[in-house]
């Protein structure tokens, strides 16, 4: 009678300490590395208080315990005694951890083979790798052939060849574009078809940047509470806002900045008086310094009519940003920078307020406020649309 109250104070103890670990969002993760006994294994990942964490836990004959604080299912990366940064080294895998106690079995050089249990999310992360696989193989294969024929292009062969070399490539290209857009799809179908799992938003902030406000807002609103409330989504969230906010007859978002000559200034200070055209661009941008010469041109027409240009960098080295709008001869525009410390960003910053795709990116606003314009990249047909709108505003 003793042994069995003994036992069942035992579960009850285990149960209790089970439940107060998931109610603290505590983690452990216990692992095994077959083929290794000794040495170091780093755990990576962004912890409950927002906090980037890299743990290092001392091997003995081959098992290691990891623990810490959580407050929803999170990616975490796993690296052992690796042979390179590349994210495909052989010691080197990724898995989703949950506020619990997670096993992870390892072997030495084929970390990406990892098996973990009682990480319900991990499971559907893999199912979902596990699909997407056989295009992804397919996609890095022809990229290799690709690389291979570019090497073949630049040899002492024929024109003849070349041209062929060319063809060749141009097919190849298709080819890829056409297997990344499969892969898209399936990955847009899971985080539609998945509302429960915290997968869904993290493969979805992958195309946030190519899916209309209206796609995105779609699939967000078929995820559950907890799922919209995750880390992941609520990025997701704040690019739908952006996206929104920065649709052409929307007001544009007010920000303070600081030129290049420690001047501070406010977009609202143009109100009633100019149009202003934000174009966001960096030194290394060869389109983006392509479109200066046109730029240059319509800035000295419309200048004295009533046109402002911001000029707002995503450099990091800010000398080379200095030096560029000297070499351009640009400096008779406002300049400013994307972010206040360069490589830190904040939700003030203006990059965190106008959508962004890729550089170079324009906005016209007119003297109410308003948005008139919206253009991603450089061509012909949006700088004559560009001096059009222009030309209609200040007559």
């Amino acid at each position: 009678m003793k042994k069995i109250i003994s036992t069942l104070y035992f579960v009850t103890a285990f149960l209790f300490a089970n439940a107060q670990q998931k109610l603290n969002n505590n983690f452990f993760v216990k692992g095994t590395i077959e083929g290794r006994d000794t040495g170091f294994i780093i755990l990576k990942y962004i912890d409950g208080n927002n906090k980037r964490i890299a743990d290092t836990c001392t091997l003995k004959n081959g098992l290691f315990v990891f623990k810490g604080y959580i407050n929803e299912p999170t990616l975490v990366n796993i690296i052992g005694k690796r042979k390179s940064r590349s994210v495909d080294d052989p010691n080197f895998t990724e898995i989703f951890i949950e506020p619990d106690t997670i096993s992870v079995y390892l072997k030495e050089n084929e970390y990406k083979n990892v098996r973990v249990l009682n990480s319900k999310t991990n499971n559907e992360y893999y199912n979902l790798i596990n699909k997407v696989k056989p295009f992804s193989i397919e996609k890095d294969s022809l990229f290799t052939t690709l690389l291979n024929l570019e090497k073949e292009e630049s040899t002492n062969i024929s024109k003849a060849i070349k041209d062929s070399l060319k063809n060749i490539k141009s097919e190849i290209r298709f080819k890829m574009s056409s297997i990344k857009e499969k892969i898209k799809q399936i990955d847009i179908d899971f985080a539609k078809q998945n509302p429960t799992s915290f997968v869904s938003p993290f493969v979805l902030n992958t195309y946030t940047q190519v899916l209309s406000v209206g796609s995105l807002k779609e699939i967000y609103n078929r995820w559950s509470k907890p799922v919209q409330h995750s880390k992941q989504a609520q990025l997701i969230y704040k690019e739908i806002v952006k996206k929104e906010s920065n649709m052409i007859g929307g007001f544009a978002s007010e920000f303070t900045f600081q030129t290049i000559y420690n001047k501070t200034i406010n977009l609202s200070d143009f109100k009633d008086k100019q149009i202003v055209l934000i174009d966001f661009w960096a030194s290394w941008c060869i389109p983006c310094r392509e479109a200066f010469p046109e730029l240059k041109k319509i800035y000295a027409e419309y200048s004295r009519k009533g046109l402002a240009i911001i000029a707002v960098t995503i450099d990091e080295n800010l000398q080379t940003w200095r030096n560029a709008i000297q070499q351009d001869s640009i400096g008779q525009w406002y300049h400013t920078t994307a972010t206040k410390q360069p490589k830190v960003k904040t939700e003030d910053d203006i990059i965190e307020k106008y959508e962004t795709n890729g550089i170079p990116t324009q906005y016209l606003i007119d003297k109410n406020g308003k948005i008139i314009g919206k253009w991603f990249g450089y061509s012909e047909a949006n700088e004559k649309e560009l001096r059009k709108l222009i030309s209609e505003n200040l007559k």
